[in-house]
């Protein structure tokens, strides 16, 4: 149901990711950092053992093997044959996002200096570009996609809602992207991320209720 190439490069990116962390295991320091605030400022710590090292990459190694496994246990299975290169994609781009922050982390902790608001709103900002772009090729499915009931039982409410949510995707991403070097007002930006967040589940149930309305 899958294109293997696109499993090697999931599985290698998890690979890279266990490589790193046993590369640097010896560099990191004892007491690691495994959460910092909105400011960026450390606030969550661990004495540094494999488990604290190493549970990124295995949790991206039991995310990618959910969404493998997603398409198998949905009800509406064979309409995955028809957005399996979308899905693959997104799966990739999500691995890889997991890779980048396995990266951030071992970066931070070996110089703590460094400023953790840019790297994650920059990797946040591509990955939604990204996936932004591949929405609305998504059709329709229990687990993939913004599932309102609206849009789960109207194919034309689903592909109008996830053009949508596309666009949103990839505004919200650019701004992302452009708050990472020019840091916009956080209120401001929280705001609007959630307006860009609620407006295609708003949209879905607009277009709901015209259909039913029978408005033009």
């Amino acid at each position: 149901m899958f294109k293997l190439k696109y499993v090697w490069i999931q599985l290698s990116l998890i690979v890279v990711m266990f490589f790193a962390g046993w590369y640097f295991y010896g560099c990191l320091p004892e007491v690691i950092t495994t959460h910092r605030n909105i400011n960026g400022i450390a606030d969550g710590f661990q004495n540094k053992n494999v488990l604290t090292v190493f549970l990124l990459p295995f949790i991206t190694f039991v995310v990618l093997g959910g969404m493998k496994f997603t398409p198998y246990i949905d009800p509406r299975k064979e309409k995955y044959n028809q957005f399996q290169g979308t899905y693959d994609i997104i799966q990739t781009v999500i691995v890889a996002l997991f890779a980048y922050f396995y990266g951030v982390f071992i970066l931070l902790n070996l110089d703590s200096s460094r400023n953790i608001s840019t790297f994650v709103l920059l990797g946040i900002g591509i990955m939604l570009v990204l996936v932004g772009n591949y929405l609305p090729k998504i059709k329709q499915n229990y687990f993939v996609g913004i599932r309102t009931p609206w849009a789960i039982h109207d194919e034309d409410n689903w592909n109008k809602t996830h053009r949508m949510w596309g666009i949103c995707y990839v505004l919200l991403g650019i701004s992302l992207i452009l708050n990472a070097y020019f840091c916009f007002l956080p209120l401001w930006h929280l705001i609007f991320m959630g307006g860009v967040m609620i407006l295609p589940i708003v949209y879905s149930f607009f277009l709901s209720v015209r259909k039913r309305k029978n408005l033009p």
